[in-house]
């Protein structure tokens, strides 16, 4: 079964954004990790691409690495 604080997780973040909607910032917390991103888009036509990049830093152990790191594309059209 485990206990009640197994199950239950809460977090808190926020999220903003510049420029038109082309700059963003986010950061948010739980009870393992803080995380901090960044996302940066642009328009062509009718096609939208975005980079976002989010760092993940454990409150244990961040190793040699300095927490988990994310680096994804998008694009939409």
């Amino acid at each position: 079964m485990g206990q009640a604080s197994d199950k239950i997780n809460f977090a808190l973040g926020v999220e903003g954004w510049l420029d038109l909607n082309r700059t963003g910032f986010r950061a948010g917390v739980n009870r393992d990790e803080a995380s901090i991103g960044a996302s940066y888009g642009w328009q062509i036509d009718v096609v939208t691409l975005r980079l976002d990049y989010a760092a993940f830093l454990p409150f244990s152990d961040l190793g040699d690495h300095f927490g988990h790191h994310r680096f994804s594309t998008s694009v939409r059209f």
